[in-house]
C-alpha cells in the first residue's frame, strides 16, 4: 500500500507539454526532491521545454548527468 500511496502523491504535480509530448514531474521521496522529464523528444527539441530543462539543469545542485558519471 505505501508503493500506492507514493505513486499517487507524485502523480498529483505533473504537467504535460502543450507543444510535444512531454509529461513534466514535479517528484518527491521524503528529502530527495527533483523534476523529471518523460517524453521520447529531447527537450532541445522543443521551444517549451528546452528553456525549462536549461533552467532546472541551471539550478540543479546535482543533475542526472552528473550522477551517470559517478
Amino acid at each position: 500500500m505505501n508503493i500506492m500511496k507514493f505513486i499517487l502523491e507524485n502523480e498529483i504535480d505533473r504537467k504535460q507539454c502543450i507543444e510535444c509530448t512531454a509529461i513534466w514531474f514535479h517528484f518527491s521521496n521524503g528529502e530527495n526532491t527533483g523534476y523529471y522529464r518523460l517524453s521520447p523528444v529531447a527537450p532541445e527539441s522543443c521551444p517549451v521545454c528546452k528553456p525549462l530543462d536549461e533552467d532546472l539543469e541551471k539550478n540543479a545542485v546535482y543533475t542526472v548527468a552528473r550522477w551517470m558519471n559517478e
